[in-house]
């Protein structure tokens, strides 16, 4: 889903730039023909701002919007991490740098039907392997392939999910050893100890930045 995201913005970008610069010849071929030239540069600048503002806001939030919306209305499902492939060096059009990984998983609907599926989703650029364990993941049976990583924070403050994950975990024929799942410049996946170890490191380091 991400690798489509991802190629459906950089067409709608150049759409974008394209109709600017069309515009702008068309401005620039017509200019002397104006009575009020100030005010078609005004406009002309003030529509070219808010389509790349526009467009920014969307590039930024539709993959967490629609995470959230699939989260709110508990389309989601238990997936255990098998195995993780980075496959695609990215950046947005702000010029910040993701990787794309393939994730080999396996995931259980909410009747605990078990599938296989390679999800490919957005990762911070840093993350440099991704361990095994049990995540959540957004899951809708009509969308199959609108398949995201959900961040642990979101499951945790939406109350209507927790009936589900509580079923998840009275099922014992499922194996649950969660991991940490975050966002950070792109999705992060540690286990507890090791999101533990780095909150440690990265307080001792400020600790000795304040002190010099």
């Amino acid at each position: 889903m991400q690798l489509r995201i991802y190629y459906g913005f950089n067409a709608i970008l150049l759409g974008i730039i394209a109709t600017v610069v069309i515009a702008g010849g068309i401005i620039m071929a017509n200019f002397e023909t104006y009575d009020n030239k100030t005010l078609v540069l005004i406009i002309y600048f003030a529509v070219t701002i808010l389509a790349y503002f526009i467009f920014k806001t969307a590039e930024n939030n539709y993959d967490k919007r629609m995470i959230q919306k699939m989260a709110m209305k508990g389309e989601i499902a238990l997936a255990q991490i098998k195995s993780a492939k980075a496959i695609k060096h990215i950046k947005d059009t702000s010029g910040k740098h993701y990787h794309l990984w393939e994730v080999e998983i396996e995931y259980y609907d909410q009747q605990f039907k078990k599938h296989k599926y390679a999800l490919i989703d957005k990762f911070n650029v840093n993350v440099r392997e991704i361990p095994t364990g049990t995540v959540y993941i957004t899951h809708n049976e009509s969308k199959p392939n609108q398949k995201f990583f959900i961040q642990n924070v979101m499951i945790g403050h939406i109350p209507s999910l927790q009936p589900i994950v509580a079923a998840y975990e009275k099922n014992r024929t499922i194996p649950i050893k969660y991991l940490n799942v975050y966002y950070k410049d792109g999705i992060i996946i540690e286990t507890f100890e090791t999101s533990i170890k780095n909150k440690k490191e990265a307080e001792k380091v400020k600790v000795e930045i304040d002190h010099q």
